[in-house]
């Protein structure tokens, strides 16, 4: 995937990138604005390695489309997602000033209060999705953000890259986004089922959420 650099727009979109935020496995996230609408965003632009492995621009598809349909004050907002002219494909989301819960353990640590209400926030926002029939299956402090909104810090739980959809008999649906069988998601956090490659479900969360809740207090 070639560089994108200050100035220049998403071929074929309203959106100019404004700075590169970061970099990780899945592609590379950039501070954006709408030039239009002079409006800033989040853009995550895919690596072209990963769009074209095996079933991998439908599960980015729908992850936009889960998070798009999901509205909760602890859950990031996906507001855009598509393929540029020249084959470049992103996701757009709300543009969040803050840092991350491992960024901010390291720097600050965490009381015991903060740590409980930040778990509280992650759970509620889990328990809004498990309704939905949706399991996140990467709970770690890194997909955690804590927002400067309005004076206050707003809990934020972030990278749906990985969900799996659940019936409501706890089964894979047939749009499950990731592949059956092997282990997914971040191995210091993952529930013992989870690394058996067995079916996901709510509590993989839910162990995930303790695993964080104890690494806030342990320090």
């Amino acid at each position: 995937m070639a560089v994108l650099h200050p100035g220049q727009m998403l071929a074929g979109t309203s959106y100019q990138i404004v700075r590169e935020i970061g970099a990780g496995g899945m592609g590379v996230v950039y501070e954006i604005e709408h030039v239009r609408l002079k409006k800033r965003y989040v853009a995550k632009v895919i690596h072209e390695q990963i769009k074209h492995e095996d079933g991998a621009l439908k599960r980015m598809e729908r992850e936009a489309q889960v998070l798009a349909g999901i509205t909760h004050p602890n859950i990031v907002q996906v507001h855009d997602f598509g393929t540029t002219s020249d084959d470049v494909t992103y996701f757009v989301m709300e543009k969040l000033e803050g840092v991350d819960l491992r960024r901010f353990m390291k720097k600050r640590g965490v009381t015991r209060t903060r740590a409980i209400d930040i778990t509280i926030d992650v759970l509620e926002a889990l328990a809004h999705v498990h309704n939905q029939g949706i399991v996140h299956r990467d709970i770690k402090p890194e997909n955690i953000f804590l927002a400067e909104q309005m004076g206050h810090t707003t809990t934020k739980v972030l990278d749906f890259g990985i969900v799996s959809i659940v019936d409501g008999d706890g089964r894979l649906s047939q749009g499950r986004i990731t592949k059956t069988g092997g282990f997914v998601g971040t191995l210091y956090y993952a529930a013992p089922e989870q690394m058996q490659g067995k079916p996901p479900g709510p509590a993989n969360d839910v162990y995930a959420c303790g695993l964080v809740l104890f690494e806030m207090l342990a320090g």
